[in-house]
């Protein structure tokens, strides 16, 4: 069984860690937003956490504000949310992404996924989002990045 809760500081830095033990994921920049306490207040509107059933963090996902109308759907998710927790996963970034379009007014949601990242590609797609075009040496690593928008 799962939960979704307001998103923490904490919850983002439980995942990046998980993630990153299992060499699914090398971004530093995440442990910088989960530890500064400036973002909280963008995390706990902006943002909720999926917990399995020992309370432990198995998704975040995220809309980050641009500017008027305009967010960044972004996600930190594990093998566990996707193998066994599929359905829920579903439903409740659907209804996430509805409440926040809806309150925030938002007329464009975007999302960058790489290239070989088939998961992230079909997320965007079920979800309704186009592929506009890829960003060449987009990352601080200068790798591309896909832009889907809706």
């Amino acid at each position: 069984m799962s939960e979704w809760v307001e998103t923490t500081g904490e919850h983002l830095l439980y995942l990046t860690d998980h993630l990153q033990a299992q060499k699914i994921m090398g971004n530093e920049s995440v442990e910088a937003v989960g530890s500064d306490p400036d973002f909280s207040p963008i995390l706990s509107t902006h943002a909720r956490t999926m917990l399995n059933a020992e309370g432990n963090p198995i998704l975040v996902i995220g809309v980050w504000p641009l500017w008027s109308g305009v967010g960044t759907v972004w996600m930190l998710v594990t093998l566990e949310a996707l193998q066994s927790h599929s359905i829920a996963l579903i439903r409740g970034a659907r209804r996430f992404m509805r409440r926040i379009v809806q309150r925030d007014s938002l007329h464009r949601l975007q999302a960058y996924v790489f290239p070989e990242h088939v998961a992230g590609k079909r997320f965007a797609e079920h979800y309704g989002f186009a592929h506009e075009g890829t960003m060449m040496g987009f990352t601080q690593d200068r790798q591309d990045i896909q832009l889907y928008a809706r």
